[in-house]
């Protein structure tokens, strides 16, 4: 639409300006607007069509074999929508602009119909160039990205955000020189599909024991000098306080599940 006007207009940063349109004042906007290379009688008739929302304005106005295949690929979007029953959720807004260096046809954004949550839950649009910018083939793609603050938020009130206690399965407690052992002991855990921390700060025991429970550590297994001369590990369940030696070649072995108050 910039474009089919007939002036020398700096199209990005009039687009730019048109998005930040809800949060400006007319005056400012329209001045703003006009500083791209519009008059201010060009800034407002645009600004009109811009408002209107009304696709055929946009044709009309234009007069361009671009802008008119522009509307109807939108369109065609659009009955996309109805065809999935989700055109009664959709608003034209011809003031919404999203990442001018790679979106090549339509973006969207979608907001909380409460009003509650004032920004954006999630956005995107059709970027027909972006993989093959980066060395790809051509593809033609369409993707979205959600808002890190605002959906949160929605989840929260829809009563599905999930649980953010802490838990852990194991901490691998190691007291002097053992890297190598609790390493081991840590790596055989994990690959079993458990939650495991170790120490990697050479903390006390002492804080060791505090840490681990402050992370809810279901078992702590100790791996100590003293234990490892013997050939063994201890293995203490946090929630009974009980512990038990463990062959070190044998662990984890029949202990691969954290068991509350049962090592036998």
């Amino acid at each position: 639409m910039l474009n089919s006007v007939d002036a020398d207009v700096r199209t990005r940063d009039a687009i730019r300006v048109v998005d930040k349109r809800e949060k400006l004042d007319y005056d400012d906007y329209i001045d703003r607007l006009a500083g791209t290379g519009l008059s201010v009688a060009e800034a407002e008739e645009f600004d009109d069509v811009i408002a209107s929302n009304d696709l055929d304005d946009l044709v009309a106005f234009a007069d361009t074999e671009r802008v008119e295949a522009a509307v109807e690929n939108l369109r065609a979007v659009l009955d996309a929508a109805a065809d999935f029953g989700a055109r009664e959720h959709v608003d034209v807004s011809l003031a919404t602009a999203r990442g001018l260096d790679y979106y090549t046809g339509v973006v969207f954004e979608c907001f909380d119909s409460t009003g509650e949550v004032g920004r954006s839950v999630f956005g995107g649009g059709r970027y027909d160039d972006l993989i093959e910018s980066f060395g790809g083939q051509p593809t033609p793609a369409v993707g979205f990205a959600t808002g890190y603050s605002t959906l949160p938020q929605l989840l929260q009130r829809a009563g599905v955000w999930p649980e953010e206690a802490v838990r852990t399965d194991y901490y691998v407690l190691s007291v002097g020189e053992v890297r190598d052992v609790a390493s081991r002991v840590a790596r055989d855990l994990r690959e079993r599909g458990h939650v495991v921390e170790s120490d990697v700060s050479g903390r006390s025991f002492g804080s060791q024991m505090n840490y681990a429970d402050s992370i809810n550590a279901e078992t702590v297994v100790i791996v100590g000098e003293r234990d490892l001369a013997e050939g063994n590990v201890t293995v203490k369940d946090m929630v009974s306080g009980d512990q038990v030696q463990v062959p070190v070649e044998d662990f984890p072995g029949e202990h691969d599940e954290p068991r509350h108050g049962d090592f036998a």
